[in-house]
C-alpha cells in the first residue's frame, strides 16, 4: 500500500509538470524578484523522466525498486557587473562595491564578473521525490548561498593564484588542448558534451580553466560570457565537493565516476553531461547543456540594457525508486 501511494504521487506531480511551459520572455528581467513559477521550464522534468529498469539499494538487506532518471533543478546560477547585486531577489547591497572591480564588456581587457550560486527553496518538490522516493541525501531546501565571488576575490579575480592554486589545470593551457575543444564543440551542439574533455566549455570559447571571473574570449558577447563564468563555477563546486555526481558518466581524466544509484557521492570534476542550464531572467527560454552552439542562445536569451543574468540549474539524477 505505501509503495502505491507513493507511485500515486508521483503520478499526480508528473501531470501537474507536463502542463507547465516556460513563461513568454520578457525584457523586465527579475523584477520585482525572480519568479519561481514561471521562470523555470518544469516541462524539462517531464522530458527527461525514464525507467531504466531494476535496482536494489540498502543495507543490511537490499531493498529492490525501479531504477529511474530525471531532471532536477537545484540552484540559481547569477551573474552580475555589479559586486554585490543579486538580480534574483533585484537587491543590491553592494556598500563596500568601491573596493570591488566592477565588470565591463568594454575594451581589450575583457570583463571581470561576479558569480553567486543560490540554493532556491521552490524546489522542495522534487527534493522531497528524490528524498522520500529515493531516500537520498539532498542539498539544503532552504534559500542559501553556496557561493559568492566576492567574499572570495584573491582567487576568483586573479588567474595568476588560481593557476598557483591548482597548478596541474596549467597542462591544459596550451594550443592541442585547446583545438580539442572543436570536438567538445560539435558534439555540445547535438547536446552530448564531451565529459573527458573536462577543460572544455564546448562553443563557449575559451577554457573552463582558470576558474576566475576573467572573461576575454567573450568580450563582446555577456550570454556567453555569462555561461562561461557559470561552467567555471560549476567546475570550482565540484572541485570543492559541493557538487556531487549523481549520474552515470563515462571516465574523467582517467578516473571513473562513482556509481550513483543509491546515494550522490563526490566527484572533484565537472560532469557535463549531467547539467543543463536554462536562461530565466532578463528572460526564460527552454535549459540547453553546457557547451551548446552559440547563436540560438544570444539570440533568444538577451534583452537590450540587461547585463546580469539569472540561470537555473538543472541536475540529471538517476536513483533507485524504492
Amino acid at each position: 500500500m505505501t509503495k502505491i501511494k507513493k507511485y500515486t504521487a508521483l503520478l499526480l506531480i508528473a501531470m501537474t509538470l507536463i502542463t507547465a511551459t516556460p513563461y513568454k520572455a520578457s525584457a523586465a528581467g527579475c523584477v520585482p524578484r525572480f519568479n519561481p513559477i514561471y521562470n523555470v521550464d518544469w516541462s524539462m522534468f517531464v522530458r527527461e523522466f525514464r525507467f531504466l529498469g531494476i535496482c536494489a539499494c540498502g543495507a543490511p538487506v537490499p531493498r529492490v525498486g525501479f531504477r529511474i532518471r530525471y531532471a532536477e533543478p537545484i540552484s540559481l546560477i547569477e551573474t552580475t557587473q555589479k559586486p554585490f547585486f543579486f538580480p534574483t531577489f533585484n537587491l543590491n547591497i553592494g556598500l563596500l562595491s568601491g573596493l570591488y572591480k566592477v565588470g565591463n564588456q568594454q575594451g581589450e581587457s575583457g570583463s571581470t564578473i561576479n558569480t553567486h550560486y543560490v540554493w532556491y527553496p521552490i524546489f522542495w518538490v522534487l527534493d522531497i521525490l528524490s528524498s522520500v522516493l529515493c531516500m537520498q541525501v539532498d542539498p539544503p531546501t532552504s534559500i542559501d548561498f553556496g557561493y559568492m565571488s566576492e567574499l572570495d576575490p584573491p582567487t576568483w579575480t586573479y588567474d595568476e593564484l588560481s593557476h598557483l592554486l591548482q597548478p596541474e589545470k596549467l597542462l591544459y593551457a596550451n594550443p592541442i588542448a585547446q583545438v580539442a575543444c572543436l570536438a567538445d564543440c560539435a558534439a555540445s551542439t547535438f547536446q552530448v558534451p564531451l565529459n573527458p574533455l573536462y577543460w572544455c566549455a564546448g562553443c563557449w570559447g575559451g577554457s573552463i580553466f582558470p576558474q576566475t571571473g576573467n572573461i576575454q574570449e567573450n568580450k563582446k558577447n555577456d550570454v556567453i560570457g555569462s555561461l562561461l563564468i557559470a561552467t567555471r563555477l560549476l567546475d570550482k563546486l565540484h572541485t570543492s565537493f559541493l557538487l556531487w555526481a549523481t549520474s552515470i558518466s563515462e571516465a574523467i581524466a582517467g578516473e571513473g565516476v562513482p556509481a550513483s544509484i543509491c546515494n550522490p557521492v563526490p566527484f572533484p570534476r565537472l560532469i557535463k553531461s549531467q547539467y543543463w542550464l536554462q536562461p530565466a531572467c532578463p528572460v526564460t527560454r527552454f535549459g540547453f547543456k553546457i557547451g551548446t552552439i552559440p547563436v540560438p542562445i544570444d539570440v533568444f536569451a538577451k534583452a537590450p540594457g540587461f547585463e546580469d543574468f539569472v540561470h537555473v540549474l538543472w541536475r540529471k539524477r538517476e536513483c533507485c525508486l524504492l
